[in-house]
């Protein structure tokens, strides 16, 4: 399994919308634009370092769904993940 460090999140990304919250279906060229994507956390890193000494832990927890922005690609044992950074997270769906 693959740790990552500091303010990363590895997660496994979800399928892009094919329908708008209208009901209208999405052409995949739009689909693939979305700038924002859904996924569920896998691991978490352990933070950014504080000032004051230790660490500032993420705000996201592995089994949480999030909303991102960006994420960089990554295929480990024929899973495929992406690794964020925590200031790319928009949202937790709860």
């Amino acid at each position: 399994m693959l740790r990552p460090i500091g303010d990363y999140i590895l997660i496994t990304p979800g399928a892009p919308d094919t329908t708008s919250a209208g009901g209208i279906l999405l052409p995949a060229s739009t689909q693939e634009a979305q700038t924002q994507r859904r996924g569920v956390v896998v691991a978490v890193g352990s933070g950014i370092p504080a000032l004051s000494g230790g660490r500032i832990a993420p705000d996201v927890a592995v089994g949480d769904v999030i909303i991102y922005r960006y994420g960089e690609d990554i295929n480990f044992g024929g899973e495929d993940y992406q690794l964020v950074r925590e200031k790319e997270i928009v949202a937790v769906v709860e």
